[in-house]
């Protein structure tokens, strides 16, 4: 999650400037629905769908659009 933060708070005002760009950010469904044993992955896949949703909301009016996988 920590690398997905980095990466997004360095290229998505490089993306905004340009007008247009893509984050995709690749989780897994067990951040929906979580299983016994997978805490911590579960927790790390969570915060990256709200880091994509985040960021889309902050950005789509400057052409760039994020999407958790």
């Amino acid at each position: 999650l920590g690398h997905a933060v980095f990466a997004a708070k360095r290229f998505a005002p490089l993306m905004a400037e340009a007008g247009y760009g893509r984050l995709i950010f690749v989780s897994s469904i067990y951040a929906k629905t979580p299983h016994a044993g997978s805490l911590t992955s579960s927790i790390a896949r969570a915060g990256l769908f709200a880091l994509s949703k985040a960021i889309a909301s902050e950005y789509a009016s400057h052409g760039v659009a994020s999407f958790p996988l």
